[in-house]
């Protein structure tokens, strides 16, 4: 009867251990499928941010254009030229810091799914060594048991 409760016991303790390892890489796969997630969000904002941007400094050039074409100065040279250029230069390049730091952030997701993933991974496969471990240990009290007894 002992042998038996031994063998269950250490059956039992397997199937849970198996289990925890299967359940654990399941949390940790769904952390990676919502880290893809983030990364895919953060390229979306950078891209409407981005567009925000374009029409905001369409807009600031319209409104200086304007008040030169108000104060009757040429646009298509001097000072209304360069001033626009400079403010269609700097923005240029705040459009390309806002695409890099949408990358960056989305770079990061990325290796943070890549992390879970491999947890996952881990999870399963030390779930699995776990379990084995209990049976080879409760196989050999079980033998000792019969041995003995």
């Amino acid at each position: 009867m002992a042998l038996a409760a031994q063998a269950a016991g250490g059956l039992l303790s397997a199937g849970a251990e198996q289990q925890a390892g299967e359940a654990n890489a399941s949390i940790q796969a769904n952390n990676a499928a919502l880290a893809r997630y983030q990364a895919k969000d953060a390229l979306r904002r950078g891209a409407i941010d981005e567009q925000q941007l374009k029409q905001r400094i369409g807009q600031i050039i319209g409104s200086q254009r304007a008040a030169y074409a108000g104060g009757g100065l040429a646009l298509d040279s001097g000072t209304p030229l360069d001033v626009a250029l400079d403010t269609a230069r700097t923005g240029a390049l705040d459009v390309a810091q806002i695409r890099v730091n949408a990358a960056n952030e989305a770079f990061g997701y990325r290796q943070r799914a890549r992390a879970f993933e491999f947890q996952s991974d881990l999870s399963k496969k030390s779930g699995t060594q776990a379990a084995l471990g209990t049976l080879l240990g409760s196989s050999g009290d079980a033998y000792k048991t019969w041995k003995l007894g």
